[in-house]
């Protein structure tokens, strides 16, 4: 009950930040030196600090449909439906943003789920995820990023109706300290740090993330459309640093507005469950399906 009003309240605050009008005060020191520009937005573009596209765990739009090879988790089905819902808020960026000494806090939010294809779409298990984050440009090419993430799993109630499994009540909540660097205009490396406090179940502290993204060239294109490739490896000290890998190979289509875009996307996947209550099971799978960044 305290996490339905917790997350009423956050749609409430963010559908009245988005209504709020943008303020702008700016000053300039002489004309021939570069304009210093002193700025609040409210509700800015959520893209100031880059995306980590192939992070099964983020707040993200998409429609999978899985192929499972190995799986830990008895009596669950190896076809399966992916859907996930989520989107980053930007809610207010201040500083100067010609010389990148601009902050900009964001939330996120966030609901992924497993449903079962060869057991009436039985719902296996979902996560709902919930972030606080303060991002800074250092530079064209350096972002980092503080802030706090919930994550909080779920057994699907036919699941547990069927194999009789109880929850183990998995729920994460971490302080996070992130970086992204783009060592080359169509490239993307990055690092996040996770330490987790309130530890439950066999939790422990540290969890540990980095991945790498490559974009085709504009005039590199396949079936017309650009492409892209991108990993994304995550240890977690609970499960003693076995990392859980995740590759994609994708195309994009871009919509007239420019933070939209659409990814036809073919991934693979190898260690922890996605599904926190899952979180001490492994699985590996191939997938594809349709991501919504918006």
């Amino acid at each position: 009950m305290r996490s339905c009003f917790r997350f009423s309240f956050i749609c409430l605050f963010l559908v009245s930040t988005h209504l709020t009008n943008n303020l702008a005060n700016a000053s300039e020191e002489g004309s021939d030196k570069l304009a210093n520009v002193n700025r609040i937005t409210l509700a800015p573009p959520a893209d100031f600090y880059p995306r980590y596209l192939a992070d099964p765990r983020s707040a993200q739009t998409a429609i999978t449909f899985l192929g499972i090879f190995n799986s830990d988790i008895e009596d669950a089905g190896a076809a399966r439906f992916n859907f996930s819902l989520g989107k980053r808020f930007g809610v207010v960026r201040f500083g100067d943003e010609q010389t990148y000494k601009a902050w900009q806090i964001d939330l996120e939010i966030g609901f992924f789920s497993h449903f079962d294809l060869e057991d009436s779409l039985d719902n296996i298990g979902w996560d709902g995820i919930f972030g606080l984050y303060f991002s800074r440009r250092l530079s064209p090419e350096k972002f980092i990023r503080f802030g706090f993430l919930h994550d909080s799993s779920h057994l699907g109630d036919e699941f547990v109706e069927e194999t009789g499994r109880q929850r183990i009540d998995y729920t994460r909540q971490e302080l996070i300290a992130g970086m992204t660097w783009l060592p080359a205009p169509r490239s993307k490396l990055y690092t996040e740090l996770g330490w987790a406090y309130d530890l439950k179940n066999n939790q422990e502290a540290f969890r540990w993330q980095w991945g790498a993204e490559y974009f085709g060239a504009h005039n590199d294109h396949f079936l017309g459309l650009p492409w892209y490739t991108a990993t994304d490896i995550t240890f977690f000290q609970e499960r003693d640093w076995e990392p859980a890998i995740t590759l994609q190979l994708g195309l994009i289509y871009v919509t007239g507005r420019a933070t939209e875009r659409y990814r036809f996307v073919l991934e693979a996947y190898r260690g922890r469950s996605v599904i926190g209550e899952f979180s001490f099971e492994d699985e590996s799978y191939l997938s594809i399906g349709v991501h919504y960044d918006y």
